[in-house]
């Protein structure tokens, strides 16, 4: 056997075996916490027993609110319901997401092992199987779109997040202007300028849009709105500046995820809710700073390990590691 093939073939098994074990660990790991101990379980409980009724009321309400409450969402819940107790359709809607992502992007990227597993483990990532799981499922459709080869098939799995959990109604907006303007060839002061105005409009219009379609986080902050120390504004900002320092042929690449960050940015101090949004991209963001080169990378790499450690060490120091419900 010529060893120019199987040595690489031996590292890729390898390699898959182990990216295996880990995204099935991760998903093994987050299923198997108690499971009504955290923020919003009981929310989630109830979707996984009344997914049906909701349905129906909301299509009695017409199919704009029905479309605007994410019905896929409740119909995932619908059919895990009924084969299997809440408590496990619980289970499942974390194990699956929680496993997909983490198995997409170990295998996809085997050289930042490392850090891909510590980008896994942060706060605002890890918090999407253990909180918000609805949004942890929308991420994981979403990365099966983007990692798609099927051009067609990519974008109607694209279109299906939005029914799943709303802030993907924002990020597949973004992700179709990113390509609109890439195709138009526009510049990339020219882009951040309009994912700059974009951000202030959406500081002005978002609550009238949400009510205009009749969504739930209407009356409903399902979004949770958080405290704005401006910390992230910091952290980001100095990200995105890496990416100017490593100039057009990097923010041409990297389009969508400059046009998520600058959303955020630009809706930090006005939308209580940007940070959701933000979050629904935040991984791809961090996996596209892996790309920086030369003292950009390392500024990178160490300003995420400070705050990985930062934001842990609070969260030490607070019950259930600050995802308990008070």
């Amino acid at each position: 056997m010529d060893s120019s093939f199987s040595i690489p073939q031996i590292k890729i098994k390898y390699h898959s075996l182990l990216a295996a074990f880990c995204a099935l660990s991760y998903g093994l790991f987050l299923c198997s916490l108690p499971l009504m101990d955290f923020m919003d379980r009981e929310s989630y409980y109830r979707y996984a027993i009344n997914s049906s009724f909701l349905l129906e009321k909301y299509s009695n309400w017409g199919i704009v609110p029905l479309l605007a409450n994410e019905p896929l969402w409740l119909l995932i819940n619908g059919i895990l319901s009924s084969f299997l107790s809440p408590e496990s359709t619980l289970r499942c809607l974390i194990f699956f997401p929680a496993t997909i992502i983490s198995w997409i992007v170990l295998i996809r990227y085997p050289k930042y092992f490392f850090w891909i597993m510590l980008f896994l483990m942060y706060p605002a990532i890890i918090k999407n199987h253990i909180i918000h799981l609805r949004q942890g499922v929308a991420i994981a459709i979403f990365l099966i779109g983007w990692f798609c080869n099927n051009s067609v098939l990519r974008w109607i799995v694209y279109a299906c997040t939005p029914f799943v959990h709303g802030s993907f109604l924002f990020i597949c907006a973004i992700l179709f202007l990113s390509r609109m303007l890439t195709f138009i060839k526009f510049g990339y002061d020219l882009r951040s300028g309009i994912f700059l105005s974009i951000s202030v409009g959406l500081g002005m219009l978002f609550t009238w849009l949400v009510n205009l379609v009749g969504a739930r986080q209407g009356g409903y902050n399902d979004f949770s709105a958080i405290q704005v120390s401006g910390l992230g504004f910091i952290f980001w900002s100095l990200i995105f500046s890496l990416w100017l320092f490593q100039g057009k042929k990097f923010l041409r690449t990297y389009v969508f995820e400059s046009g998520v960050l600058l959303i955020y940015l630009g809706t930090y101090w006005t939308i209580t809710v940007s940070a959701r949004i933000f979050e629904s991209g935040i991984l791809l963001i961090l996996i596209a700073g892996l790309s920086l080169t030369g003292w950009r990378k390392q500024l990178f790499l160490t300003a995420f390990l400070m705050i990985f450690l930062s934001q842990w060490l609070i969260y030490m120091n607070r019950p259930g590691f600050g995802f308990i419900a008070s």
